[in-house]
């Protein structure tokens, strides 16, 4: 099976993935380029979990991402978003490591996650840059540079960088004035077994969040959109926040089709309503 590490992007399947995410502008790699196509894939490839909450296995092959993320126009979740994203980014000439992050994001300072979450080291002209398109509701929407202490801005948050010890870095948003932990990381590359391990537990592990809680966003110019079960949630840049409940199949179908950007089947979503009606 193809890696992330190895999945190459011809250049037919590069064009269908600009055209997913509306990006017609230069093809060569520079910063530039690298802040449009991750702004345009994080407003455009929704993060979601059908498939685990269905009990479907997630493939994270390259013709099975192409098939599902662009021909099907669906999102998915990081080991999908980002290996999809990884591809693009060496099709365009970029220089791209995946790495392997323990989720830190609204767990307890003492919880140690296991590394289940995907992230991008991209390397160019002598310095280092995260990029990240799936991470949900705070997911980067343009790489920062990986330095530490120093706070970036994104076109939506502020992040910054935390070294935690001799070899990881700790991956931080600021959400009204508060500094949140997001995931923490090495930047010593993982063997091919750690990501197959990390997405098959994602899905597959009867324990994992992923089966049991509807984890879905969408971001879009100065807001968010994000669906937690049945409860979306907008929030401004500036902190602003509006929630609504979902109360039919219906308006469920809806809100993942127009608001959260994912073209999941009908009977799909309705399977999925039920599924979190009954909780």
């Amino acid at each position: 099976m193809d890696t992330p590490q190895t999945q190459h992007m011809d250049d037919a399947a590069l064009d269908a993935y600009l055209a997913r995410i509306g990006y017609d502008s230069p093809r060569e790699p520079t910063l530039d380029v690298l802040k449009a196509v991750h702004l345009a894939q994080s407003q455009t490839i929704a993060f979601e979990n059908f498939e685990p909450l269905l009990n479907r296995p997630v493939p994270i092959d390259l013709p099975a991402l192409q098939d599902k993320l662009i021909a099907h126009k669906r999102g998915g979740y990081c080991f999908e978003i980002n290996t999809l994203f990884c591809a693009a980014l060496r099709a365009l000439g970029f220089v791209v490591t995946p790495l392997l992050a323990r989720v830190q994001w609204m767990a307890p300072p003492t919880h140690v996650a296991a590394r289940t979450h995907m992230v991008l080291r991209v390397d160019l002209n002598g310095t280092s840059y995260i990029a990240d398109a799936g991470f949900g509701a705070v997911t980067l929407t343009g790489p920062i540079i990986l330095q530490t202490e120093t706070p970036q801005r994104t076109p939506h948050e502020m992040f910054r960088l935390i070294a935690m010890g001799a070899d990881e870095l700790q991956l931080q948003v600021q959400l009204k004035n508060e500094w949140v932990r997001m995931y923490q990381f090495s930047l010593v590359p993982p063997p091919q077994i750690d990501f197959e391990v990390g997405n098959f537990f994602v899905w597959a592990y009867p324990e994992s969040h992923f089966r049991k809680v509807l984890m879905a966003s969408h971001v879009e110019a100065g807001k968010r959109f994000t669906l937690g079960n049945l409860t979306l949630t907008t929030r401004q840049v500036n902190g602003d926040t509006a929630q609504h409940e979902i109360e039919s199949s219906d308006e469920f179908a809806d809100v993942l089709r127009n608001v959260i950007g994912t073209q999941i089947s009908k009977a799909d979503a309705e399977a999925v309503f039920e599924k979190l009606k009954s909780v």
